[in-house]
């Protein structure tokens, strides 16, 4: 299948290599929120505390959000070691939806007899793609965390064979997104797994403030 995907209506997604310089900002202010003490309880989407570094705060009900997202959606798995060190790589991205695949690697075997990969890195790739298209949902700026991921595996993935993993978003309630994903080869018709899932949905305004003006909020 096509790896990268074009969106008519956006253009292409950034490659891996060509992220904007505007990331290191970005960072720089995750870095600030590890060491304020936010990122505890369930397992926080990071990308939801890059945003407001560079976002005005009237963007957040404009069309350009989305282009916003977009444009700085790879860096959700592309910057976070884990996910880099399994060689995630999101390919497409549109409002609510996001696809993302991982290659076949050696050191992620599960089965040495068989060689198929282990089921934690399919597990992984459908919460990241999940969280993923609930970021691509959103109107304005709010931090992710799962709340809730449920697997249900049809069968093992292939040896030799790259991983892709399509999610939605499909419904948003003002304080939880719930999504739907599926893992596969080529297509849905044969998938690897399947995964339903719920995101909490918080209000970041307010730590903004506190990490522009390089405090914490209390």
């Amino acid at each position: 299948m096509e790896t990268v995907s074009s969106d008519k209506r956006h253009g292409p997604l950034p490659d891996r290599d060509q992220v904007p310089p505007t990331v290191g900002i970005l960072l720089k202010h995750l870095d600030r929120v590890r060491h304020c003490g936010r990122l505890t309880g369930a397992k926080t989407n990071l990308f939801s505390y890059h945003l407001p570094a560079v976002i005005e705060p009237g963007m957040t009900e404009t069309s350009d959000f989305f282009d916003l997202v977009r444009q700085f959606a790879p860096n959700v798995i592309n910057n976070v070691p884990y996910a880099r060190t399994l060689g995630f790589e999101l390919v497409s991205l549109e409002p609510g939806r996001a696809i993302a695949k991982a290659p076949y690697k050696p050191e992620t075997i599960g089965d040495l007899e068989t060689g198929v990969i282990h089921g934690g890195v399919v597990t992984a790739l459908l919460d990241n793609v999940s969280g993923v298209a609930v970021i691509a949902g959103l109107t304005e700026m709010k931090s992710t965390a799962t709340l809730d991921l449920r697997i249900d595996y049809m069968r093992p993935a292939e040896v030799d064979r790259e991983i892709y993993a399509e999610a939605e978003c499909y419904h948003m309630t003002r304080t939880v997104a719930f999504t739907r994903a599926w893992a596969y080869h080529e297509n849905r018709d044969r998938i690897i797994a399947s995964a339903s899932g719920s995101f909490a949905l918080n209000d970041i305004r307010n730590m903004t403030t506190g990490l522009q003006s390089g405090g914490a909020s209390t």
